[in-house]
């Protein structure tokens, strides 16, 4: 099955998945506040970066800037609109304290 493209990607993918899952599991283990608000404030910086890519594609502010659509959508830094609109829940002004 190794020679099929998609079965090294899936597994590949899982491999990164499993480690990152050990290393948050790792980093959040004792409880430190001061972690989780570090991994918050760069979980705003992204939004804040991915928020900016899809009003440039959205707007057509620079040459080029149709990558961050997709099929007239705002995709920004992601592959499919479907994903980058759940990922900016988080950050939105209402939850943040």
């Amino acid at each position: 099955m190794l020679d099929q493209k998609q079965t090294v990607q899936y597994v590949a993918t899982s491999c990164y998945l499993v480690v990152a899952a050990i290393l948050f599991a790792c980093l959040f283990c004792d409880g430190n506040l001061a972690r989780l608000v570090i991994l918050r404030r760069g979980y705003i910086v992204a939004a804040l970066i991915a928020t900016a890519a899809g009003y440039i594609g959205f707007f057509h502010l620079l040459p080029g800037s149709d990558i961050f659509l997709a099929n007239d959508r705002v995709s920004a830094t992601f592959k499919d609109p479907n994903v980058y609109g759940p990922f900016l829940i988080f950050p939105s002004p209402a939850s943040i304290d």
